[in-house]
């Protein structure tokens, strides 16, 4: 399970789905499905005897947690990989400087309950920032800033996101930069970390020669867990060991970017290591002493 079709989570669905196709052929296919997102995935993998693995946002794990609203859910998943990190942009006009000018004014963040609407309120009750939230689609919302209806728009998504991709730089657009100063070092910590916004990324809204501050957070590949030895349990097994055996031809090969930042060493708070993950470190390990 991936996200919406205007950010990045589907593409790293579609990319294994790819790769295990080619290089796995005896793992269990991948069925690549859309979703609205945000709270819908972590309930869906949980829920629905159809999902097996999701592309899933470790705030949003954490939120749904900590919400409770899915009793034992940090017993239920099981995480595989962190994958990359996605970042926040907020797009609006000159006139809001910084972050902290966005304050009291309307706030866009996507549909309620969506991955960019739980993770830019985390982030801006974090802060200490009090904007009034909006929750038109993203797409919709975005023609209506340069008129300063809403006064920006957050959207958290792996760079580039296509959502910005043909966007002309009308009424001064800009992105807010978010400064890691002392106050979002000691605040955003541990589930946001100093990212940038450059030119390459967004020739039409960063400036040649600029780079533009901003906060990003990770993403994690994470499995259902079923009764050991069940059928389902087996097959999410067997896709989990062909996605780390072929995760190298994801970072090296022509696929998303964002691949190159997976990273199989990083933890999730709270939550299970797949066990297929802990044998094939070992296995690993094993496999160095040997030589």
């Amino acid at each position: 399970m991936g996200g919406s079709l205007i950010g990045t989570y589907i593409k790293i669905v579609n990319d294994m789905a790819n790769v295990l196709a080619s290089y796995a052929p005896d793992a269990p296919r991948i069925f690549p499905v859309i979703t609205s997102g945000g709270y819908q995935i972590p309930y869906d993998l949980v829920e629905l005897d159809f999902i097996d693995a999701a592309v899933v946002s470790g705030i949003m794990l954490d939120a749904v947690r900590l919400a409770g609203w899915l009793p034992q859910i940090a017993e239920r998943l099981a995480y595989v990989s962190e994958l990359y990190f996605e970042e926040t942009h907020i797009l609006s006009t000159q006139l809001i400087e910084n972050v902290y000018a966005l304050d009291g004014l309307t706030v866009n963040v996507g549909p309620p309950g969506g991955g960019s609407d739980v993770i830019a309120r985390r982030m801006f009750e974090l802060l200490g920032i009090h904007p009034k939230y909006d929750n038109r689609p993203i797409p919709a919302a975005l023609d209506g800033v340069p008129r300063g209806d809403p006064a920006a728009v957050v959207f958290v998504a792996g760079k580039p996101a296509d959502v910005f991709r043909d966007i002309r730089v009308v009424g001064n657009l800009h992105y807010v930069p978010i400064n890691w100063d002392d106050k979002a070092k000691n605040w955003l910590s541990p589930w946001f970390r100093p990212a940038m916004l450059e030119n390459a990324d967004y020739p039409r809204l960063v400036p040649a020669g600029t780079i533009v501050p901003t906060v990003a957070s990770p993403v994690f590949l994470v499995t259902a867990i079923q009764p050991a030895g069940s059928p389902r349990q087996k097959m999410i097994s067997a896709m989990t060991a062909a996605f780390l055996q072929n995760l190298s031809t994801l970072q090296t090969g022509p696929y998303e970017p964002k691949w190159r930042e997976a990273n199989v060493l990083d933890h999730l708070p709270h939550f299970n290591r797949a066990a297929e993950v802990i044998a094939w470190f070992t296995q690993s390990n094993q496999s160095q002493d040997a030589r």
